[in-house]
């Protein structure tokens, strides 16, 4: 199965799609929110690479306003299903998004990760129990999640469950996957029962369109990077044919 685009023109913080009606439930593939270590300067290894970011002030609000846009561009509602990855700063988008559509669950699901770098892959190597930017576990998942909740609060946002069954049995959930058949098969599947608003990250999402002429979250990011504008909550509203 291929990912086919349905438009690819870029507007400034999200990617306009012009929407053909069809028979099938859609997915819209989305970056997270602009998180802590997007932030930090490359010679702060400690915040950029070393701990696990949640996102800025700025993070969070660029995705409640996001919010709208999916609703009016892609129509998503709370009718959509909403994953995200293990990553907090997955977790942390999906709940905020969901929170503002009024859908009450968020699942986790295996294989969306974010590439590793090489302390990831260390930790990943030794199996120490410590995150870092790009690698968690179950466990620790589950610790951000709280503060994700105490967030959510204090943004007079309603919580949102974070549901973690499909990950739960799964020991490399949150690694990446040469390829990209495992998370090809999770979509799917999630498409076949209804539509379905992924929250990952742009290095993993870009392996779904490989060979595909269209414009990459990377490339996007690179395009946007000497303006005051961000790649971070953009989407692609697409079907899996």
């Amino acid at each position: 199965s291929t990912i086919q685009n349905i438009v690819k023109n870029n507007s400034v913080i999200n990617i306009i799609f012009i929407l053909i009606k069809m028979d099938y439930n859609y997915i819209v593939l989305m970056r997270h929110g602009i998180s802590c270590a997007n932030k930090a300067p490359i010679i702060d290894v400690g915040r950029r690479f070393n701990r696990q970011p949640l996102l800025t002030l700025t993070g969070i609000d660029q995705v409640m306003r996001s919010v709208n846009d999916l609703q009016t561009i892609a129509r998503v509602n709370n009718s959509f299903q909403i994953v995200c990855s293990m990553l907090p700063r997955s977790i942390f988008t999906a709940c905020i998004v969901a929170s503002k559509l009024g859908t009450s669950t968020v699942n986790v699901i295996p294989y969306l990760g974010e590439q590793h770098n090489a302390r990831d892959s260390a930790s990943v190597k030794w199996n120490k129990q410590n995150s870092t930017q790009n690698y968690t576990t179950l466990h620790e998942s589950r610790l951000y999640e709280s503060v994700i909740q105490y967030m959510l609060e204090k943004l007079s946002l309603n919580p949102v469950k974070v549901n973690y069954q499909m990950v739960e049995s799964i020991p490399d959930a949150c690694s990446p996957v040469k390829g990209n058949d495992k998370l090809m098969r999770v979509l799917i599947q999630l498409q076949e029962k209804k539509n379905v608003l992924v929250i990952g990250h742009g290095g993993t999402l870009d392996t779904l369109f490989v060979g595909q002429n269209i414009e990459t979250w990377y490339e996007l990011k690179e395009r946007l990077h000497k303006t005051t504008q961000e790649a971070n909550c953009a989407f692609r509203k697409c079907k899996i044919i």
